[in-house]
């Protein structure tokens, strides 16, 4: 096994790859897509492409005065298959996560965040993107109305997890569990 001197790890550290170009090739309303010639640190040329988002991404659990939440069902194009969800949307960078959170609740479901509190919030992230949650307990739901993405919607008691359905994202039904354990009280 080689072991690396401490000492010598900066140079590892340093940015050693020679950008020759970098070119737009794709945009839409959310993101946008570059392609970058390079040479890489021993010499041999490249191509990368790279994505930059144009917005951030956030979604709401909303959860009304009975420990019932609101999921949305549609089917994700890109991953073939039908999925349950959080209202989720897009907020541009210079716009406040919390404020963009009730608005896309608005835009999502047509539901007016009159909330009492927000009693969880968690970011999850990976190598592309980040989603910050936010688990509001609302004063009053309406029956929301369903947008164009979405072809159902649902309700969905917090207090007893086993009842959402399979095709929901593990990292939300944690964000559930863990509002569960700090604030619902059956």
């Amino acid at each position: 096994m080689n072991l690396i001197n401490i000492k010598d790890i900066s140079i590892y550290m340093e940015n050693n790859w020679i950008t020759h170009s970098r070119e737009r090739v794709f945009e839409n309303p959310w993101l946008e897509l570059y392609k970058h010639d390079v040479t890489d640190p021993g010499g041999k040329p490249g191509t990368y492409t790279t994505v930059e988002f144009r917005t951030k991404a956030v979604g709401i659990v909303p959860i009304d005065d009975e420990g019932n939440t609101w999921l949305v069902g549609q089917y994700r194009y890109p991953l073939k298959e039908y999925s349950w969800e959080i209202p989720e949307g897009g907020v541009p960078h210079n716009e406040d996560l919390l404020e963009g959170a009730v608005r896309e609740l608005k835009e999502e479901a047509q539901i007016e965040a009159d909330f009492i509190d927000i009693t969880y919030t968690k970011t999850i992230a990976n190598e592309e993107v980040s989603l910050a949650v936010y688990v509001l307990e609302l004063k009053e739901i309406a029956n929301p109305i369903l947008n164009e993405e979405h072809t159902e919607f649902g309700w969905f008691k917090i207090n007893s997890l086993e009842s959402f359905p399979d095709k929901i994202d593990p990292k939300i039904i944690d964000c559930l569990k863990q509002y569960k354990k700090t604030r619902y009280n059956p």
